[in-house]
């Protein structure tokens, strides 16, 4: 199917308003920014502890922050952020001993104690 010129410049004003409205839906640059900033801080923190099986773990983000993909949240100013907690392998740890150690620390700061479920 051909389009006229009229036809052309219909889809392209739809294309230019679906543009904006899908930018309205992200998340800005300085969220971005800040989410990675507080990611990274917990990833030091956990990296700080005593505990040794802490020390080497690796914090990234998953879902929808790492793909770009993240829609600011309606209502609120705060949007979900998940991340994964890598740990090499050559130790073997339960899971559940490694999940209680992170939880542990987590709770020993005033910040990120509140924010655990």
């Amino acid at each position: 199917m051909l389009l006229d010129h009229a036809g052309f410049d219909r889809k392209a004003r739809i294309v230019t308003i679906l543009d904006e409205m899908m930018g309205g839906l992200e998340i800005s640059p300085s969220q971005r920014e800040l989410a990675q900033q507080r990611y990274e801080a917990v990833g030091r923190w956990l990296a700080s502890s005593g505990v040794l099986m802490l020390r080497d773990l690796y914090i990234y983000l998953q879902g929808s922050t790492a793909l770009g993909t993240t829609v600011k949240p309606i209502g609120h100013n705060e949007h979900d952020v998940d991340l994964v907690a890598h740990r090499p392998s050559y130790e073997a740890v339960e899971p559940a001993v490694l999940k209680r150690a992170i939880g542990d620390r987590l709770r020993e700061n005033g910040n990120y104690a509140p924010l655990l479920e």
